[in-house]
């Protein structure tokens, strides 16, 4: 009895490990079959992916090469309109270098005559003594323009005329009287005063300011007279007796004139003031006891001032005058 038991047991344990066994087998296939299909759908979108990558770097190379091409043909075209302008530019330039030839060829040729028609005055008129100072300007400014000119009076002109043929500067011998001691020296011939004192005798009290003869920095005296001694050539001023700011004051004692501007404070900078001073000697000297403010203001006008405004300047020259016996009148603040 207990054997059938364990028979039926037995088979009934077996059976439903077969049940088991089978049933794992279906499991094992089903997990197979969906890997499979699982893997064949990565396969497949992996290769939809890749196909997509492709095609994008295919249009993107493309976009890159209309680019570049694009881009060439800019800078083609750049470079012939930078052509273009370069040629225009360049012929421009050539015209106008010509222009400019012809206008300076122009101006010799019209300085030449003016200077031939000087000498040819100065002759009827004026005597020899004129006529050698005319032919020095003459010579002076031919030089300027490049020295391709003759003599004025087309006579040879002896070692004028051998300096402009070698386009050098004629040089004169000039003598005067400056501060009270005797000067003399060899410059050339377009030498103005203000550079011969300045440079050959070191008296830099007189200014340079404008070289356009409007500021007044540089007056000096010459025979008594102001002058702007940067319209005046050394040449001219030869023979002549020269006062600059230097030689006004006496044994170390001021000008009245310096004084007063000192006392008065007719200065800022102090650039314009040796002309001032010069100007405002000369003043007085002339007018006397007639000089007034509006006088005064009157004739500064050829002195420029930047800094004071001339109010202390006109009260220092009125205050000089008055010291110095003008009579003059002061004006009311």
């Amino acid at each position: 009895m207990a054997d059938g038991f364990f028979s039926r047991l037995k088979k009934m344990i077996f059976g439903e490990a077969e049940d088991i066994g089978r049933q794992g087998a279906d499991l094992a296939r089903d997990v197979r079959q969906t890997a499979e299909k699982t893997a064949d759908e990565v396969r497949r979108r992996a290769g939809e992916v890749a196909e997509d990558v492709r095609k994008s770097a295919e249009r993107a190379v493309h976009d890159a090469q209309e680019i570049a091409r694009d881009a060439g043909q800019a800078a083609g075209e750049a470079i012939a309109k930078a052509q273009d302008i370069a040629g225009h530019a360049v012929e421009t330039g050539r015209k106008a270098l010509d222009a400019a030839v012809d206008t300076a060829s122009e101006a010799v040729e019209t300085a030449k005559d003016t200077a031939t028609g000087a000498v040819e005055a100065m002759r009827r008129h004026a005597g020899p003594a004129a006529e050698q100072a005319v032919k020095t300007a003459a010579a002076t400014v031919a030089s300027t323009l490049g020295g391709a000119a003759s003599s004025p009076d087309g006579a040879g002109g002896g070692a004028t005329d051998e300096a402009l043929d070698h386009g050098r500067f004629s040089m004169a011998h000039v003598e005067m009287v400056v501060n009270g001691r005797k000067v003399s020296g060899n410059v050339e011939g377009r030498t103005l005063l203000v550079h011969f004192l300045r440079e050959n005798l070191n008296l830099t009290g007189t200014h340079v300011g404008c070289d356009t003869s409007q500021c007044g920095a540089c007056v000096v005296h010459v025979d008594g007279k102001a002058v702007k001694s940067c319209s005046m050539l050394a040449a001219q001023a030869s023979g002549s007796t020269v006062t600059t700011l230097e030689g006004l004051a006496v044994n170390g004692e001021l000008h009245p004139v310096q004084a007063a501007f000192r006392e008065h404070h007719g200065l800022q900078c102090g650039f314009c003031t040796p002309g001032m001073i010069m100007t405002a000697v000369d003043m007085i000297n002339r007018h006397g006891g007639g000089l007034d403010e509006k006088t005064v203001r009157a004739e500064l006008e050829g002195n420029i001032c930047r800094c004071t405004g001339y109010h202390n300047i006109v009260k220092a020259i009125l205050d000089a005058a008055s010291k110095m016996g003008a009579g003059a009148r002061i004006a009311a603040e």
